[in-house]
């Protein structure tokens, strides 16, 4: 449990909300970060999903991860 909630940290510093899934195995910081840090250099490996504006005036900007990357599984 500890090291889910540490690799939830970890995609939150990315600065948008994340839909999708995220596996890992024996994970800690370091390969959070370098997972996270080679997702997003990969400009074909997500999409970014604007949503609407609510009643609140409040905008959430949401980066959709449209397949599993980097995962040791697909590579």
């Amino acid at each position: 449990r500890h090291k889910t909630l540490d690799a939830m940290g970890d995609l939150a510093l990315a600065g948008a909300r994340f839909i999708g899934c995220f596996r890992s195995y024996r994970g800690g910081h370091r390969m959070n970060a370098s997972a996270l840090r080679r997702l997003l250099s990969d400009h074909t490996a997500f999409e970014i999903v604007e949503t609407r504006r609510r009643e609140r005036g409040r905008v959430a900007e949401m980066i959709a991860v449209s397949r599993p990357v980097y995962a040791p599984w697909v590579i």
